[in-house]
């Protein structure tokens, strides 16, 4: 079984904006924080923002003070002036482009139009906009409906942003019908429909001709995911609407070949994540045994964090030769323990973000933790000695470099201590996740072997080796952030693009990238490192161009992309042994 995941899938700019705002919000300040109704149409959401403090209320109770969060959906001026009276403070969350439509019905509704709005009886957003009309409007579905439209001399027309365009424009049609007396003047038609949904949907309907299944993501109140399995049914395709990957017919889903996973505007990357994982996993349950195995064990190294310490060992191997320093085993050994049992250390404690993030490497680590655990410990335990064999320099710089590591997502500090103080964890820290992971990977993989063999041996070619790995793993780390935008956000991770926001961490991740082709070109070319800089280029320049398809948007699913990344440093060691043979 082919599957597609649609580029448009997930969390639309206005859903996006609500559910950070309201967890800036909860992060800003203690206190009750409640949301007027669910904050979104998604129930997995919802819970989640529970777990965080923020619970939604159909009726708040007033005189209370309490913070309240205006959902996406928006509210009528009647209700917004109703709950500041009631005392509630209020954090206003509407869509930008739901508010549009709060416009266009306000400036008519006073220029005497009547207002006729295009969707869902009874919808929030619905109702909201009706409150910019003062009674003086219309709810419609469906062309049918346009005939009993009362009388009026002049009309306006809008649409819920997450109207079909193709009903839309139907639905405009009969509305002239019924009012065949009014010219372009009297008769306003605002297309208020979000540009998100136009692409959602037509997406789909490019998928339909190449698919012969569409599952859809999202909650079963949402009304634009309802409206993504209209589309792609009416083209003639199946279309299972999904909350969960619990959901799945795989019955039903078996027997085709070719199957896109989209979602709606209410529905989160990790969750979309895990029904391509579920499918993915029951696809490959069913073939043979050899493919079945080519499939599982690249998946097992990644999964186990295997694959990431291979590609420790393999960078310890470049930053050594770079900086002319003669390959050790133990080194490259020790580098490969560390990054296993920091990085499993780390899953282990992380439980909560791994589930959301990553369900198939979480699956794993629940079933067998205690063996994990061990393994983790026993690496550890390992490296240390390796290092002590290697020499007591070598010793204290794996110590530096693994006690921050271990130590990473422990509470050091108890909020009644230190009550002012921020951080209770490294982890608390903005941005501290990435920067930390790059300093003991630089501490392990180019420092280290230095320090076995001699600091005498140090030269400028040390300092382009530190910086050539620090940066290399700092990209790795921040791409990866990337992919967990919206699980770190909900459970209180403040990694590289949530501490700078996506676009500044997007240009840094450019400017690195650049910053460190430039300056091992320029190293390579003056002699300060040996000519294996110039061949080491090509490393920087594949992660570099991972950048646009993990920044923007989660081309790659799954264990897939990790193994993408990872394969930087895999390359970089590729390079050296290669050059080692031919020089």
């Amino acid at each position: 079984m082919k599957i597609r995941v649609a580029k448009t899938a997930g969390f639309c700019m206005g859903v996006r904006r609500a559910v950070n705002l309201v967890l800036e919000e909860a992060r800003a300040r203690e206190g009750e924080l409640y949301t007027l109704g669910p904050l979104i149409h998604n129930d997995q959401v919802v819970q989640w923002l529970e777990r965080r403090g923020i619970r939604a209320v159909r009726e708040p109770e007033p005189g209370t003070g309490a913070r309240l969060a205006i959902r996406s959906h928006g509210i009528g001026p009647q209700e917004r002036h109703r709950l500041r009276e009631q005392g509630f403070e209020l954090c206003d969350a509407t869509c930008p482009r739901v508010g549009r439509v709060h416009g266009v019905v306000k400036k008519h509704h006073a220029r005497g139009y009547f207002i006729v709005v295009v969707g869902d009886p009874g919808h929030a957003e619905v109702e909201g906009i009706l409150g910019f009309a003062e009674g003086r409007a219309a709810v419609i579905s469906s062309p049918d409906q346009a005939a009993a439209l009362p009388e009026a001399g002049r009309v306006c027309v809008v649409a819920q942003t997450t109207q079909s365009p193709e009903k839309f424009a139907e639905v405009i049609a009969a509305v002239r019908r019924r009012y065949p007396e009014l010219g372009a003047r009297e008769l306003v038609v605002e297309d208020t429909i979000c540009d998100s949904t136009h692409r959602r949907q037509r997406e789909v309907k490019e998928l339909t001709r190449e698919v012969e299944a569409v599952v859809v993501v999202g909650g079963k109140n949402s009304a634009n995911t309802k409206r993504l399995a209209e589309v792609a049914e009416a083209q003639g395709i199946p279309a299972f609407r999904v909350e969960t990957e619990a959901d799945l017919e795989w019955d039903r889903l078996r027997d085709f070949k070719r199957v896109a996973v989209t979602a709606g505007a209410s529905t989160p990357q990790w969750l979309i994540r895990r029904v391509y994982e579920e499918l993915a996993r029951r696809d490959r349950e069913r073939k043979p045994w050899p493919l079945r195995f080519l499939y599982t064990f690249p998946r097992f190294l990644v999964l186990s964090n295997l694959f990431v310490a291979l590609g420790a060992a393999s960078l310890c191997a470049a930053a050594t030769r770079l900086q002319g320093l003669a390959l050790q085993p133990l080194e490259l050994l020790v580098s490969f323990c560390y990054v296993f049992s920091v990085h499993t250390f780390n899953v282990l404690i992380n439980r909560e973000a791994i589930a959301l993030n990553e369900p198939a490497r979480s699956r794993a680590f629940e079933h067998s933790r205690e063996l994990w655990i061990f393994f983790s410990l026993l690496s550890l335990l390992l490296a240390w000695v390796l290092a002590a064999i290697l020499g007591w320099k070598a010793f204290l710089i794996f110590t530096g470099a693994g006690i921050p590591g271990i130590l990473y997502q422990v509470r050091i500090l108890r909020r009644s201590r230190a009550p002012r103080l921020p951080f209770r964890a490294l982890a608390d820290i903005p941005g501290s996740k990435d920067i930390f992971m790059a300093l003991g990977w630089t501490a392990v993989t180019a420092i280290l072997p230095l320090a076995s063999q001699g600091f005498h041996l140090a030269s400028p070619a040390t300092a382009v080796a530190a910086l050539l790995v620090l940066g290399l793993v700092l990209l790795r780390s921040a791409l990866q952030d990337f992919r967990h935008l919206q699980g770190d956000r909900l459970v209180g991770h403040e990694t590289l693009p949530i501490a700078l926001g996506e676009r500044r961490a997007r240009w840094l991740l450019f400017s690195l990238a650049l910053a460190l082709l430039l300056g091992l070109s320029l190293s390579a070319g003056l002699g300060l490192v040996p000519p294996l800089g110039f061949g080491l280029l090509l490393a920087v320049a594949y992660l570099g161009a991972l950048i646009p398809l993990f920044s923007r948007r989660t081309t790659f699913q799954g264990l897939r992309a990790e193994f993408l990344v990872d394969f930087t440093f895999i390359l970089a060691g590729l390079i050296t042994w290669a050059w080692k043979l031919v020089s």
